[in-house]
């Protein structure tokens, strides 16, 4: 936040919030802003110490962190490079499903990105 309030005056312009009382004009409101500034960079360093220390204790219990494997059935209906230029009810009448099943599960397949 100092940062950005650096580069407003470095732009000739200053920052006035009528609802918070804070004018970075005079020198008080100066020092609200590198105040709040000082709280924000702390508020994000606790979370980030939160996380680390929830990813730790997750780790430590053994549970499995990250992305779950894909079902095979949804593997399956994922379409090939190669066979993606089949129409979708032919794809259905290969694998013995409905369409909306289908396109229920690539849609799935699309939200969770990549593997």
């Amino acid at each position: 936040m100092v940062n950005f309030l650096a580069e407003l005056h470095a732009l000739r312009i200053d920052l006035f919030l009528h609802q918070q009382g804070l004018d970075t004009t005079t020198p008080a409101g100066q020092a609200m802003f590198g105040m709040m500034s000082v709280f924000a960079q702390f508020e994000r360093a606790m979370i980030q110490e939160r996380v680390r220390a929830g990813l730790r204790r997750a780790r430590d219990e053994g549970k499995q962190l990250g992305r779950p494997k894909i079902d095979a059935d949804v593997e399956r209906a994922r379409p090939t490079q190669e066979g993606s230029a089949r129409r979708a009810r032919d794809r259905c009448r290969a694998w013995g499903e409905r369409q909306h099943r289908a396109a229920r599960r690539a849609r799935t397949v699309k939200s969770r990105g990549p593997t």
